[in-house]
């Protein structure tokens, strides 16, 4: 297959070097680029966990330089690559809630206690899902700390319009709402609407895929599970 992936050129690199060696042809074209402004220290007293939904929460906070402080806080991912991520990155206890924002709020309710202290909630300046409100609404204190910031990709790269013109896509993958929102911006700037149609959209979930549905994609697929490994193996890419 010749597969199209739209996320952060980092992420981009790791899962092209993943579907090349199961012998697919991979194009890039991210849609935000991930940005990590240094600012001053973040306050941790009374803070009893780390909450992070992506892992450039966790790139944002290793550069850092409170990063050694941050890393004695226990954290707790969306996922197992966050969490993997994590441990690669020095914290020494990492929960993974493997599987949404959802999951994560779940994990976190039954782990921590609502009078333990309060929970960091490391992020961008763009949020998905309402992992804050659901937190507060069960009786925790949360804190936001924004450590990345996504800004958008007002344009798709030459050589990726060339190939979805001339029908060169079989796939393209989207990992994220926003992605989505402006992927579909681009492809209608660019009058490429017509020929984004005839190419398979794999969305890692149901409201990731909604727009392209509404757009008018006939060949829309949701992932089994929200992560990359499961969306490989929905579409039998491994072998």
């Amino acid at each position: 297959m010749h597969i199209l992936v739209t996320r952060p050129i980092a992420q981009a690199l790791k899962t092209r070097e993943r579907l090349e060696a199961f012998g697919h042809q991979v194009s890039l074209a991210p849609m935000l680029e991930i940005l990590f402004p240094v600012e001053s220290v973040i306050d941790l007293e009374g803070v009893q966990a780390i909450a992070v939904t992506s892992a450039n929460a966790i790139e944002g906070m290793i550069q850092r330089p409170d990063r050694e402080q941050l890393c004695n806080v226990p954290i707790f991912a969306v996922g197992d690559r966050t969490a993997q991520r994590a441990e690669r990155a020095g914290w020494q206890t990492v929960h993974s809630a493997a599987g949404a924002v959802g999951d994560l709020a779940r994990l976190l309710q039954s782990s921590l206690s609502r009078d333990g202290g309060s929970i960091l909630y490391a992020t961008g300046s763009d949020r998905a899902g309402d992992l804050a409100e659901t937190l507060k609404t069960a009786g925790f204190q949360v804190m936001l700390a924004e450590v990345y910031q996504a800004r958008t990709v007002a344009q798709l790269p030459v050589s990726v319009v060339r190939e979805l013109c001339d029908g060169n896509l079989d796939a393209i993958f989207v990992y994220s709402a926003r992605t989505a929102d402006q992927l579909l911006a681009c492809m209608k700037s660019m009058d490429l609407m017509d020929s984004l149609r005839t190419v398979r959209i794999c969305a890692l979930s149901p409201a990731i895929a909604e727009p392209f549905r509404a757009a008018g994609c006939r060949d829309v697929m949701v992932s089994g599970e929200p992560n990359e490994r499961s969306l490989f193996a929905d579409l039998q890419l491994q072998g």
